[in-house]
């Protein structure tokens, strides 16, 4: 065999080689959803509703927040709120762990169960926070338009609850 016919059927076998590897190679997975990018200073309104606490408003006025449970008004704290809204700009997808609807109860994502989120008033973003995950290393969100479940990182539910007065008996 001449060396020029080796050198072809080497590069061929090169060739294939690397066709194989790169059409046997897993899909990346897909990017993280936009919603945990948004401009703080842009938000002037918060709705956190929750099928145990009820609905919460929080509205920014000039330089502090106001609000109102039920009919109740409550006077937030403005440096929670601000770290409430800091809080969802540090979050960090996992994992995507399901695009069906119908397995949304598993997840505490559906109506029954969930934390709803609307940032702005129209929505510039709507979460929807279920369980944690085991070992509460994660909890699994979703956006409003979007049918993908994710496994977050960095959620810490206390900083939503914290704004809930508690219930009168």
């Amino acid at each position: 065999m001449s060396p020029r016919t080796l050198a072809v059927l080497t590069g061929v076998a090169a060739v294939l080689a690397l066709v194989y590897v790169v059409s046997t190679r897993e899909p990346a997975p897909p990017p993280a959803p936009a919603w945990i990018s948004f401009d703080t200073s842009a938000i002037h309104r918060v709705e956190i509703q929750n099928p145990l606490h009820g609905k919460l408003f929080l509205e920014r006025d000039g330089q502090t927040w106001k609000g109102m449970q039920d009919t109740v008004e409550v006077i937030p704290d403005t440096g929670a709120v601000d770290e409430l809204l800091t809080m969802f700009l540090s979050l960090k997808s996992s994992e995507l762990v399901s695009e069906s609807p119908e397995k949304y109860r598993l997840f505490a994502l559906d109506t029954a169960n969930e934390l709803l989120v609307r940032l702005n008033d129209p929505p510039a973003a709507v979460v929807h926070v279920g369980r944690d995950g085991p070992g509460g290393e994660f909890t699994y969100l979703r956006r409003n338009d979007d049918p993908v479940v994710w496994a977050v990182t960095g959620f810490q539910g206390w900083k939503i609850y914290r704004f809930f007065r508690p219930a009168q008996p």
